[in-house]
């Protein structure tokens, strides 16, 4: 059975948002990698404050809007605007702690990948790094040994 074009749409642009997704073995293994990633971002600290920063912006957005009641024809377009400018900005603080964690995931079933910047790390790629003393990532060049920032 083929996908639908609509399903195929959706399914391109996680992986675009996502490129981890794409390493995973099968599409199951995939989903069930990024729910997982999902719940474990959203119960930190910064999964919650992202959370609460989109639904305070979004209230703070729209308590503006209705603020200035000079009936102006595109009030209401401005406000819808005005109320949907949180929602990026939460998704690109959010977005790389998701990212992150799908690379553990990736590490965690056996696949190689750089924490730091998601390339994957493959036989020829390693050959050259264990020439020197400290394996370093051939795309971002931090040590593969040490923990990555996020």
């Amino acid at each position: 059975m083929s996908e639908g074009r609509v399903a195929g749409w959706i399914r391109s642009l996680w992986e675009a948002i996502c490129p981890e997704l794409t390493a995973f073995p099968d599409r199951p293994t995939a989903i069930a990698a990024y729910r997982l990633a999902e719940s474990e971002v959203w119960s930190t600290w910064r999964g919650r404050a992202i959370g609460a920063f989109a639904v305070v912006g979004i209230l703070a957005m729209f308590g503006l809007a209705r603020a200035f009641e000079h009936h102006h024809p595109l009030d209401e377009v401005l406000g819808a605007a005005a109320m949907l400018v949180p929602i990026p900005i939460a998704w690109w603080t959010y977005r790389p702690l998701l990212r992150y964690r799908l690379r553990e995931a990736l590490r965690e079933s056996g696949i190689a990948v750089c924490l730091q910047c998601g390339f994957q790390l493959d036989d020829h790629a390693n050959a050259a790094a264990e020439e020197t003393s400290a394996r370093r990532c051939p795309e971002c060049g931090v040590t593969l040994d040490a923990p990555a920032k996020h």
